[in-house]
């Protein structure tokens, strides 16, 4: 996304996708009996986004909106100023949100930014060690042996002490560790030659889709606590077998649904768009000049990526 636009078609798209499935499952539930209809629910149903210190998409799409600007930002800084300023990230939100005895307060949005340019310097600033695939595997396979080694350590020490420890390095995803390992898993098979990238690519466009399914807060009990008995079968001897099958199914029902409704819902609409948007992007230009004027600013002529 450094090397592109954010246009308002793209932001449409993805804001669509989300009010798509949250009032087609609320709408599922309300006629199946499992949710009870009141004004209130359905306007806090329509409004996309409500907290951002938690939720994970409604901090997305804030963030998405942020993305011109971050752009802005970092086409204007050189390599070291980048690194400098990944440094100060890194301090206020990886050190003091890693280091016990330091606290921050983080939300989605901001630390969306901070992991968003990381990926830019790793796109901007090639180095030919992002291409070494033999040892960014040597790497990934290290560090993730080191998380292994350093939940052991605080599960064993936090008995010790009588604490609860054992995730502590490894639970939010600011922590370094956590930072460490995504970072080189990403590197490792972004330089892999994988074959029928189409296919994965087809795939990973529509995983955003299988989150909004399962993640639904109606579809999270009725799937997991009730259809699947995900607590009722963790004594039995086919836990393994009932964990990575209910997690396979649900995976490839949500990417054949989110499939179907780009096909038939998000290619509709979409023209639509196309054919109406450049009618609509004059008249807000002309209210915008008639604005300006009254205002008494400068109106200068902007592209498509900027509304």
């Amino acid at each position: 996304m450094c090397t592109s636009e954010i246009t308002a078609r793209k932001f449409a798209m993805l804001l669509g996708e989300v009010m798509f499935y949250r009032l087609t499952i609320e709408l599922i539930f309300l006629c199946l009996g499992h949710a009870v209809f009141s004004y209130k629910r359905l306007l806090l149903c329509l409004i996309p986004i409500r907290v951002v210190s938690k939720g994970f998409t409604s901090a997305y799409l804030v963030f998405f909106l942020c993305i011109p600007f971050l752009n802005i930002l970092l086409r204007h800084l050189n390599e070291q100023q980048h690194l400098y300023l990944l440094f100060l990230g890194g301090f206020v939100y990886v050190f003091l949100g890693t280091v016990p005895g330091f606290t921050i307060t983080m939300n989605y949005v901001s630390w969306f930014c901070m992991v968003y340019c990381v990926a830019a310097y790793l796109r901007m600033y090639p180095k030919q060690i992002f291409d070494n695939t033999k040892i960014l595997g040597l790497l990934t396979v290290f560090v993730v042996i080191l998380d292994i080694a350093v939940l052991l350590l605080c599960l064993g020490l936090g008995k010790r002490l009588n604490m609860h420890i054992a995730y502590y390095q490894l639970t939010d995803c600011n922590k370094f560790l956590p930072l460490v390992t995504a970072t080189l898993a990403f590197l490792f098979f972004h330089s892999m030659k994988i074959p029928y990238s189409n296919i994965i690519n087809i795939i990973g466009a529509s995983t955003f889709g299988v989150l909004l399914i399962h993640a639904h807060s109606n579809m999270r009990r009725w799937l997991w606590y009730d259809f699947l008995d995900n607590a009722g079968h963790f004594q039995s001897p086919f836990i393994i077998v009932h964990a990575l099958g209910s997690v396979l199914i649900i995976f490839i029902a949500g990417i054949a649904l989110d499939i179907l409704r780009k096909y038939f819902v998000a290619k509709p609409l979409l023209q639509f768009w196309d054919a109406h948007y450049s009618k609509c992007q004059a008249k807000y230009e002309k209210y915008m000049k008639v604005l300006a004027k009254y205002c008494g600013v400068s109106m200068l002529k902007t592209d498509n990526s900027t509304h």
